[in-house]
């Protein structure tokens, strides 16, 4: 399980990312890419890495004791 998150958390960061940088291509350039303004590839995008984030947050409590 700890090895699906993981591998899931990248995926999920490497997709913000590419959705980052192509929101910052279009900000540069000033055109439209695919009829789509810079927010909308940034706004997912931090989304993305946020939920990333939370997979790293699940892959290092995984397998883990919880006393509560």
């Amino acid at each position: 399980m700890k090895r699906v998150l993981v591998i899931l958390a990248w995926l999920s960061g490497a997709v913000g990312m590419t959705m980052m940088l192509m929101g910052l291509i279009v900000l540069f350039t000033g055109e439209t890419l695919w009829s789509q303004t810079c927010s909308n590839f940034v706004y997912p995008g931090t989304s993305f890495i946020v939920l990333g984030i939370f997979f790293f947050m699940a892959a290092s409590n995984a397998r883990r004791p919880h006393i509560l």
